[in-house]
């Protein structure tokens, strides 16, 4: 099942770029589990490599950041949303790590400004969204701050992975 994007605004969503937050601490170190420092250099590690180069037809930009409200994520967000140029930075309910992924889509893809969408949060949560969104059973299993982006075929209209960034990748390649 493809789901459909409903929006009738001018910029229609044509990108989506869905990032798990950084490698937490662990809930006995501190319950609220913010990112902890080796999450905090990953992420602005992979934030920074963004800004720097262009991946996909129409380079990394985001012109809105969505995160779950779990402080991890929010802290990820953040220290993405300037290298990534989002105009926007917002909680948005919905996105916890087993919340409807269905219900999610209709309800942000129906108030989206703008042709990018980055959205910061959890597994399995954002892995089962790619799938939903490319029609697949399972597509792909996202790590700590690696980005995956979504593109929409002009032509088709279908949904297809554009690109995956593993954190790995980039901090072996330094």
């Amino acid at each position: 099942l493809v789901l459909p994007c409903k929006a009738t605004h001018t910029m229609p969503l044509t990108r989506l770029i869905l990032i798990q937050h950084g490698l937490a601490v662990t809930e006995a170190v501190d319950p609220s589990r913010p990112i902890s420092e080796e999450g905090r250099e990953e992420a602005d590690k992979m934030a920074r490599h963004l800004s720097a180069c262009s991946l996909g037809s129409r380079g990394v930009l985001a012109e809105t950041m969505l995160h779950s409200g779990k402080l991890r994520a929010e802290q990820t967000a953040q220290i993405f949303c300037t290298p990534l140029g989002a105009k926007r930075l917002d909680k948005v309910d919905g996105m916890g790590p087993n919340d409807d992924v269905s219900a999610f889509w209709d309800r942000v893809c129906e108030g989206q400004e703008g042709s990018t969408l980055s959205l910061c949060g959890h597994l399995p949560f954002l892995d089962r969204l790619a799938a939903q969104v490319l029609g697949k059973e399972r597509v792909v299993s996202l790590t700590n701050c690696g980005p995956l982006c979504l593109e929409k075929d002009s032509t088709s209209g279908a949904w297809h992975i554009s690109w995956l960034l593993p954190v790995a990748a980039l901090l072996h390649s330094s």
